[in-house]
C-alpha cells in the first residue's frame, strides 16, 4: 500500500528532511517546502512555486546542483526546475511567497532572504544567525503572510533557536516586513527582527489561516509543554496580540507539524516527543471570527516513532498523519474521530539509496498532498486523491 512516488529531476535532486548521514560526493539533498505559507487556500497563486534544496557539499564548482523549484503553474502537470544560481540551503525552515500570478517574490531559509534574482534581498541577510550557514534547523520555523490592505507588503514571522536559563530551544517570536517596491522591485526588508514574544515556545509549527472576514490572518503560537496559546491577528493596522487562550490538555513539545484545514474550521498538530514517549495528535475546532480553539481531542500512539507531519484534505474532511513507517487518515466529520483511523500507506522497504520512509506532508495547489522522505532520496510521496476515504485516496 505504498504511496506513489514522484521522481524529481532525475539525477540532480534528492529529498532531504533531517539527516546527518554523509552521502556520495556531489549528491544534493532537498527538503520539501512544508512551512511555505499556509494550508488555507489563497484566491491567488501565492503558493504556486516551492523552493527546495540542500547541497551537503556546498560546492560552487558544481553549478548543476542547487535549489530546485517545484512549480504548480500548470496545475495538471507540476514541473521541477533546477535553480543553480540560488545561494540558499533549505534544511528545516522554509518560507516564501509568490505574487497573485504565481511569480516568485522571495524565499527564506531561516537565515537569509533571497529575491527572485537569487541575490540576498536588501537588508535581508542574517535574519537569524547560524554559524553552520546551511539553513536553519527548525521545521515550520517561519511563515510569510500578505499584509492586508498594504499592496506589495509582506510580514515574515519567524522563531529563533537559542539557549537561556530555560535551556536550549525556541524562545523568541519575531517578525520582519518586506516592501516589494524597494530596490527596483526586487524587494527590501524595511523592518527587521521586530520583537513579539519571549517565552519557551514549541519547536516551530508556525501556520496561519484567514479570518472569517476574508482579509485578516490568525496566527497561533503554543508555549512549550503547556496548553497555553498566544493568538495574533494580522490586520491593516499591523500585528496585534489578542487575549491568550488556555484550552485542552498539555501539548508536549516535539518535532512535528501544525495545520489548519482549508476551510479554517479545524486546527491539528502532530508531535513526536521522544522514542520513549511516542507520538501525539491534537485536534481542535477553530472559530475564524473569534480566533478561539474548542473541542480538543488528544491521541497518543506507540513509542519508537521519529518525526512526521500532518495535512488536511482540500474538502477539509480528512486529516492525514505521516510517521516514518505509515500514513493514517482520520475522518474529522466522524462522531468518533479516533475510531475512524485507517492506515492508507505503509513503508514497503524501498530505498534509493536510503529508506523512503514518511516524513512531513503538505497540501499543494493541485489538490494533492506531497510528502518528504525522512532521508536523502530522490523521491516524494503523493496522496493523489486526499478527498476520498480510506485507501481510495
Amino acid at each position: 500500500m505504498g504511496l506513489l512516488r514522484c521522481l524529481m529531476a532525475s539525477g540532480q535532486t534528492f529529498i532531504f528532511f533531517k539527516t546527518y548521514l554523509m552521502v556520495m560526493k556531489k549528491r544534493l539533498c532537498i527538503y520539501i517546502a512544508l512551512s511555505l505559507i499556509t494550508t488555507t487556500a489563497f484566491a491567488q497563486k501565492h503558493d504556486y512555486i516551492w523552493y527546495l534544496g540542500y547541497d551537503l557539499l556546498d560546492d560552487p564548482d558544481e553549478s548543476e546542483y542547487g535549489t530546485t523549484a517545484l512549480d504548480f503553474s500548470n496545475i495538471d502537470h507540476p514541473t521541477t526546475t533546477s535553480l543553480p544560481f540560488s545561494k540558499l540551503d533549505f534544511i528545516d525552515t522554509n518560507a516564501g511567497i509568490c505574487d497573485e500570478d504565481g511569480n516568485v517574490l522571495f524565499y527564506f531559509n531561516g537565515q537569509d532572504i533571497e529575491d527572485v534574482s537569487f541575490a540576498e534581498m536588501l537588508n535581508g541577510s542574517n535574519i537569524n544567525d547560524d554559524p553552520a550557514h546551511i539553513g536553519y534547523d527548525l521545521p515550520q520555523g517561519a511563515i510569510v503572510l500578505p499584509w492586508p490592505e498594504h499592496p506589495d507588503h509582506y510580514f515574515l514571522f519567524h522563531e529563533t533557536l537559542g539557549t537561556s536559563w530555560f535551556g536550549w530551544g525556541c524562545y523568541e517570536l519575531r517578525y520582519s516586513i518586506i516592501d516589494m517596491n524597494g530596490n527596483n522591485g526586487l524587494g527590501e526588508v524595511i523592518q527587521r527582527r521586530r520583537f513579539l514574544l519571549y517565552e519557551p515556545l514549541t519547536f516551530g509549527q508556525l501556520t496561519a489561516t484567514k479570518h472569517a472576514n476574508g482579509r485578516d490572518w490568525w496566527l497561533l503560537v503554543n508555549t512549550r509543554d503547556s496548553n497555553l496559546y498566544y493568538r495574533y491577528l494580522l490586520d491593516p493596522s499591523g500585528v496585534r496580540r489578542m487575549e491568550d487562550q488556555v484550552v485542552g490538555e498539555t501539548v508536549l513539545a516535539g518535532v512535528g507539524q501544525a495545520v489548519f484545514s482549508p476551510d479554517g474550521t479545524r486546527y491539528a498538530r502532530f508531535n513526536t516527543v521522544s522514542v520513549e514517549a511516542g507520538r501525539f495528535v491534537d485536534i481542535y475546532s477553530f472559530d475564524r471570527c473569534s480566533g478561539l480553539l474548542s473541542n480538543p481531542l488528544k491521541f497518543q500512539f506507540d513509542p519508537n516513532t521519529l518525526a512526521g507531519g500532518a495535512a488536511i484534505s482540500p474538502n477539509s474532511r480528512y486529516l492525514y498523519i505521516a510517521y516514518r513507517l505509515a500514513v493514517d487518515q482520520y475522518d474529522l466529520q466522524a462522531s468518533d474521530i479516533l475510531a475512524s483511523r485507517q492506515i492508507v500507506a505503509e513503508y514497503d522497504g524501498f530505498g534509493d539509496p536510503f529508506a523512503t520512509t514518511f516524513n512531513q506532508i503538505q497540501l499543494a495547489p493541485d489538490g494533492k498532498i506531497y510528502g518528504s522522505a525522512a532521508n536523502g532520496t530522490n523521491y516524494l510521496h503523493i496522496v493523489h486523491q486526499p478527498d476520498l476515504p480510506g485507501v481510495a485516496c
